[in-house]
């Protein structure tokens, strides 16, 4: 099925991954989502409309084969009525309704049940559990905690030691970033048996902030368990730093991007 909106198109993609959280967080946020109610004759042939403050009869639930029950929620009404005729629905089984996703995921933080989104659908279905409700909810899920800027002794990570699993959404993310010039992957000086400790370092040449922000959303979701990070924004008067990035290369570069030789020299043309 055609994607009817950019909502739709992102979970249709076919690498679909934590690389694309940040721009589909905010997209479930601000767009009109699609919910199911139990069929009553007075809502035959609808698909109003619902705003906060509204009463509402319980929202539908699926089971999930392997998982437990699910609130099936849907990027359009198109999607609702792919997924209620793949699990071979009739017409009359549900009445559907639309609201402001922020407004949605607020009522759903009061429900037990983990959501589907797009479940039956062709293409991805993104599922959350409701923790996840409850940061799309107040908007926190585009902020996560974690990532904070570290201090300490780092080193940079050789290319052999890279935590491939870990970087491959974190690099098709930023390749989609132009004003990401380079990142680096250090790794702190941690206690014995301590978790792994990564540090990127983001060169970067505008809107800083919120390019610090989802990426921390990336990295948050790609992380692999037992390892801990952080992500800091390149310093120019940092003497340190600025000495370690110009003696290596960087796990990511744009096309574009010079990496200063650690003599001076006109350095090298570098791409992840």
């Amino acid at each position: 099925m055609k994607p009817v909106n950019e909502l739709d198109r992102l979970l249709a993609t076919r690498d679909f991954g934590p690389q694309h959280y940040p721009e589909v967080f905010r997209l479930l946020r601000d767009s009109p989502l699609v919910f199911l109610l139990p069929y009553h004759p007075e809502l035959a042939g609808t698909s109003d409309t619902v705003h906060t403050g509204d009463m509402l009869p319980p929202f539908l639930i699926w089971q999930s084969t392997g998982s437990g029950p699910k609130i099936p929620i849907f990027t359009s009404p198109r999607r609702a009525r792919e997924a209620c005729l793949a699990v071979g629905q009739e017409d009359c089984t549900y009445a559907m309704a639309e609201m402001l996703g922020k407004d949605l995921f607020d009522l759903l933080t009061f429900q037990p049940e983990d959501v589907a989104i797009n479940p039956a659908c062709e293409g991805s279905t993104l599922f959350l559990d409701n923790s996840a409700v409850k940061k799309l909810a107040d908007g926190s899920i585009l902020d996560p905690e974690g990532g904070e800027s570290k201090e300490g002794i780092v080193s940079i990570v050789d290319p052999a030691d890279y935590p491939t699993d870990f970087l491959q959404p974190l690099f098709c993310f930023l390749r989609e970033r132009r004003q990401v010039q380079a990142v680096w992957l250090l790794q702190e000086e941690t206690e014995p048996n301590a978790p792994i400790s990564y540090v990127f370092v983001l060169k970067v040449t505008s809107e800083a902030q919120a390019l610090e922000r989802d990426f921390r959303v990336v990295a948050r979701s790609a992380c692999p368990q037992n390892v801990d990070y952080g992500v800091t924004l390149f310093d120019p008067e940092n003497k340190g730093l600025v000495e370690l990035t110009e003696a290596f290369t960087p796990f990511y570069a744009a096309p574009d991007f010079r990496v200063p030789g650690p003599l001076g020299d006109e350095g090298l043309s570098s791409a992840a």
